[in-house]
């Protein structure tokens, strides 16, 4: 089975393409609540989140602390390790103004995904567990 490679960056290697999935959790009645959803749902359906509060599950891949932006697989993907050679079908590049996350810790990020440019994403994270 081929799978799409696609990544979330805000760098020119950005690979397009979502294919729509659901595998979002509303987490109340209200349509303004919060949804937990994994990195690669959110990646195949990105564009019925965009602009949404969200809070996204998986795995930190790499961190670059003074750009102040981690990535983030999906655990289900790779068994909750982020290895090169197992993972990143599916990579979400995240902005956090906060003490960055430590590589290959599970997480709970929750924020907004954005386009800053056409084609590109970037989830910009208000808080991380």
């Amino acid at each position: 089975m081929n799978r799409i490679v696609t990544a979330f960056a805000i760098v020119a290697t950005l690979a397009a393409g979502p294919i729509i999935s659901a595998h979002a959790v509303d987490n109340g009645d209200d349509e303004r609540s919060v949804k937990t959803v994994s990195v690669e749902t959110l990646a195949k359906s990105a564009k019925n989140f965009e602009g949404l509060d969200v809070t996204v599950k998986g795995v930190v891949a790499s961190v670059s602390k003074d750009k102040k932006v981690f990535t983030l697989v999906d655990d289900s993907a790779c068994g909750g390790c982020p290895s090169k050679s197992r993972c990143g079908k599916v990579e979400l590049s995240v902005s956090y103004q906060g003490k960055m996350p430590k590589k290959k810790r599970s997480v709970a990020v929750t924020g907004r995904l954005t386009q800053p440019e056409k084609g590109r994403y970037l989830f910009v994270a208000k808080h991380v567990e």
